[in-house]
């Protein structure tokens, strides 16, 4: 790897970003000076737009942070697919305790991958090496610096290394060549497929804008909200009176100090406004204008920056749920196929035998009525235990749990207040209906009844008291009409309600809670 020298790493094109005060870079490299002082950052506001000078701006550091900060905590698993075609997490596998728990030394996995994905939202490339121990498992991962970090492809070979630069013992420039099967990249959309178009570059004529825009600001507040302009002294004033008379008004025009002063031009002296106001500029306009540009090249809804009257969704869910396909699902895909292709041995990836996956689930958390609707819908379908439920609100397990609920034989709303009906069941209390008889069908028919009136109360319920009172009042017309056409009477709407009438005097607060539990008991029994 002789190629890999300090001198050599001008020549091979790669980028040596660091201020002029950082020794390792080469006054003698064009590439530094095109960094350092030429256009490649450069915007036409006049402002230099870099990763770092970015984050200055609150809607990048916004975008930034909740999207890294997002994506680190959204919990990175191996599964292994086992032989009756189900699949579990493989807590065995050398890889699960790196991406999952400690990539390295110095930083546990959330802090890992927030680095990672910052590094990737700013400079459209994060890189980790993977370290590997002797038999090629994998023992850590260490976050390479975006800045310092490119491709290289060997013209002999054609194979592609990582190249980073970073300094020896002694301080000096280092050039290390990692292959790039060792190495973890995380990269934006690319023009060359290899290495992801730098989003600062194509964004810094917006972002320039913006930061021109915030500076004008901190100007335009420090001289005290005053305009700039042309001071109109008269013919025939000394040079010692126009000396005299324009430092008064700079001391009184100018600074904090003269913020409330009033300035009384003497001879003859007029002031004339060369630049726009506040208002005149359109600050206001033009912020949201820049914060949308922003949300764009992240890929992000103008609301999730804060952005007042822009299209938003109406719950918290349904925006969690178009936030996680629209923003962090192609960088999700973009890490689990790394992994998948650098973290699995050979054989693994033949076989797919194992693969990783992020689990969203800590991002579309419900409000707690929801879940147990979710919950009673799993349960009532019978792809749900109860044991189930009980993990995913951190319960005790139920010494019957682990099996599906079973298809009870009674009416609901005759058996409810019978005490045999009321005690828990297990799955052994009762065994599948004889689905060919008479009394099977109606069995069936009264559970599509009771179905449906429970999901109508807790829908009424969820509403508040004033949409609950209305159709409680009302009876469930269009449930009796179905119950006397599929059952010739309706008895078993005349019993649910019955029972739901003990909500009547619930409070606010616990009304739906109530209401989904005599429902979920009513199901039960069914």
């Amino acid at each position: 790897m002789d190629q890999f020298s300090t001198v050599g790493f001008a020549s091979l094109g790669l980028e040596s970003r660091a201020s002029i005060e950082n020794p390792s870079v080469s006054l003698q490299d064009p590439d530094s000076f095109n960094e350092l002082f030429g256009s490649e950052f450069g915007s036409d506001s006049g402002v230099k737009v870099t990763p770092q000078k970015s984050l200055s701006l609150a809607a990048v550091w916004q975008a930034v942070s909740m999207i890294s900060g997002d994506l680190a905590r959204l919990p990175l698993d191996v599964y292994r697919r086992t032989d009756d075609g189900e699949r579990e997490v493989d807590k065995a596998h050398a890889a699960w305790r790196i991406v999952r728990k400690r990539p390295n030394d110095e930083q546990h996995a959330f802090k890992f991958w927030r680095t990672l994905f910052v590094h990737t939202l700013l400079w459209s490339n994060g890189w980790a090496w993977i370290v590997r121990d002797k038999s090629g498992q994998v023992e850590s991962l260490i976050p390479l610096l975006p800045d310092r970090t490119s491709l290289y492809r060997d013209p002999k070979s054609r194979r592609l290394y990582v190249v980073t630069e970073t300094q020896n013992l002694d301080g000096d420039p280092w050039i290390k060549p990692f292959p790039y099967a060792d190495v973890i990249h995380i990269s934006g959309i690319s023009t060359q497929g290899t290495i992801g178009a730098e989003m600062v570059k194509h964004a810094r004529q917006a972002w320039g804008l913006a930061l021109a825009r915030q500076k004008f600001e901190s100007r335009f507040f420090k001289h005290g909200v005053r305009s700039g302009g042309i001071l109109e002294l008269p013919l025939g004033m000394t040079e010692q009176g126009q000396n005299n008379l324009s430092e008064g008004f700079k001391k009184t025009h100018e600074g904090e100090d003269g913020w409330f002063k009033t300035v009384i031009l003497r001879d003859g002296a007029k002031f004339h406004q060369t630049s726009f106001n506040a208002k005149e500029s359109q600050l206001t306009e033009s912020s949201e204008r820049s914060v949308r540009e922003i949300a764009r090249y992240f890929n992000l809804l103008p609301s999730r920056l804060g952005v007042e009257g822009s299209v938003s969704y109406n719950s918290s869910e349904s925006d969690n749920q178009a936030y996680l396909d629209r923003t962090l699902a192609p960088w999700m895909s973009e890490t689990t196929n790394e992994c998948n292709a650098k973290l699995l041995s050979d054989q693994e990836q033949t076989n797919d035998s194992h693969y990783f996956e992020h689990n969203p689930a800590a991002l579309l958390t419900m409000d707690q009525l929801k879940r147990y609707q979710a919950y009673a819908i799993g349960l009532r379908n019978r792809f749900m235990t109860p044991n189930i439920v009980c993990a995913k609100e951190n319960m005790p397990k139920l010494p019957w749990g682990d099996e599906p609920l079973p298809i009870a034989g009674a009416s609901a709303a005759g058996g409810a207040d019978k005490g045999e009906n009321n005690k828990p069941r297990g799955p052994a209390d009762d065994a599948p209906p004889d689905e060919t008889g008479e009394e099977s069908e109606r069995q069936h028919l009264m559970r599509r009844v009771l179905f449906r009136l429970t999901d109508q109360a807790r829908r009424k319920a969820s509403r508040g008291h004033r949409a609950w009172g209305e159709w409680f009042e009302g009876g469930a017309k269009t449930h009796r009409s179905e119950a006397r056409d599929l059952l010739g009477d309706d008895e078993l709407v005349t019993g649910v309600l019955t029972r739901l009438s003990e909500v009547n005097a619930a409070p606010v607060a616990e009304l739906a809670a109530r209401v989904e539990e005599i429902c979920n008991q009513l199901e039960r029994d069914a």
